[in-house]
């Protein structure tokens, strides 16, 4: 079953945590996307075609507040300087109908890319990860007698189970969310800076402070989400080896010392766990009264600007750029979020990747002679036999 392909490293396993925080240490996009970018390419074909309908549905978004530039600044203003007539109300009728219609349209056009890159991208995160599941699985075939001697059967049973499940959940939704949230966000800064740059320039003032608060953020979360995959490869481990043993803890009545060592594993990883919500009470409440903080500034000021004699701003300008600092906004807010998912995907890919990194200690030749096709005959040359 497991070939004789050596054995594995086995040997002194470090102290539980000391782990986790080195590995994190060690956390790299390049280590990562050695083991699977391969099975990315695999896939470029769905990802090119979500990636249009992406960039299609990222442009239908940002018509609606341009139309309502429009519908405010040439339809509604100019007809309350003039006397109404029968002609002029059947004008501004006319041009609310065709903004209106406009907007069924696009969201027609909306539902519709939408719908295919859902689709697209999803297909090609589950098959994606069924190829990972697969490779792994393969891998572990080919892993020597003495690596499983020096492992814990639920350790091992974590990673090919709950860290890959962790990765398909980064690829079905996670990831998707992250690419919609960049691109709109850039987009949306082209956008504001075209209708109004100074205040573009104090929609901005918040992001430096998101930025450095995000950075601060993964720097503390960064090894609690590893500490957490590993706690819960312990727990796994555990109850694997109770749940096969059952019969001999039993028989030997050690019902209280097997639930007292099952408790101090399930209390390790709770703790880790508290670490997370920890952070997450403080950061994700800061995020939300930084952008809220943003948005007050951009009314303030560009209320101000509308005051001004001189000013260049229009009131359909200020309506569209506040919808537009949503836009701005909260996708800063999404990719916060999103980031926290790449640091948990990325701690279960690490352990991953760990897992595929394992070596048999007896390899073959590199200047081996491959076998050729067996026959199903043998023959003997040059055979002798002697006493």
């Amino acid at each position: 079953m497991y070939g004789i392909r050596g054995f594995g490293r086995g040997g002194h396993r470090p102290p539980p945590g000391s782990e986790a925080i080195a590995s994190a240490k060690q956390f790299s996009l390049r280590r990562i996307g050695r083991h699977f970018f391969p099975f990315f390419l695999r896939q470029r074909k769905r990802i090119l075609l979500g990636s249009i309908c992406l960039v299609i549905t990222i442009a239908l978004g940002k018509a609606p507040p341009l139309l309502t530039r429009y519908l405010v600044d040439q339809v509604l203003l100019p007809f309350q300087k003039v006397p109404w007539t029968a002609e002029r109300y059947q004008t501004a009728l006319g041009l609310g109908a065709l903004v209106v219609g406009a907007m069924v349209l696009i969201a027609a056009g909306n539902y519709i890319f939408s719908s295919i890159r859902i689709r697209v991208i999803r297909e090609a995160g589950i098959t994606l990860v069924r190829d990972i599941r697969q490779h792994v699985y393969s891998h572990l075939q080919k892993l020597s007698l003495r690596y499983y001697d020096s492992t814990q059967t639920g350790e091992v049973m974590s990673r090919l189970t709950g860290d890959v499940d962790a990765i398909e959940r980064f690829f079905g939704s996670v990831s998707d969310r992250l690419i919609v949230n960049i691109l709109n966000l850039m987009i949306t800064v082209v956008i504001i800076f075209y209708l109004n740059w100074r205040l573009a320039l104090v929609a901005l003032i918040p992001v430096p402070v998101l930025v450095s608060v995000m950075l601060h953020f993964s720097r503390k979360v960064r090894p609690v989400f590893r500490q957490i995959r590993d706690r819960m490869g312990e727990i796994h481990a555990k109850l694997q080896d109770n749940i096969s043993g059952i019969r001999v803890i039993r028989a030997f009545n050690r019902e209280p010392e097997e639930m007292e060592r099952f408790s101090e594993k399930n209390e390790s990883f709770y703790q880790s766990q508290r670490q997370g919500v920890n952070l997450f009470s403080r950061f994700f409440p800061l995020i939300h009264f930084i952008d809220g903080s943003g948005m007050i500034l951009v009314t303030a000021v560009g209320g101000w600007m509308l005051l001004q004699r001189d000013s260049q701003l229009t009131i359909g300008d200020l309506f569209a750029f506040n919808a537009f600092v949503i836009q701005l906004y909260q996708p800063i807010g999404v990719l916060f979020q999103s980031y926290a998912s790449v640091l948990q995907t990325g701690a279960s890919a690490e352990r991953v990747a760990e897992l595929l990194e394992e070596e048999p200690d007896v390899a073959d030749d590199p200047d081996a002679v491959d076998l050729p096709p067996v026959q199903g005959e043998v023959r003997f040359e040059q055979v002798g036999f002697h006493y």
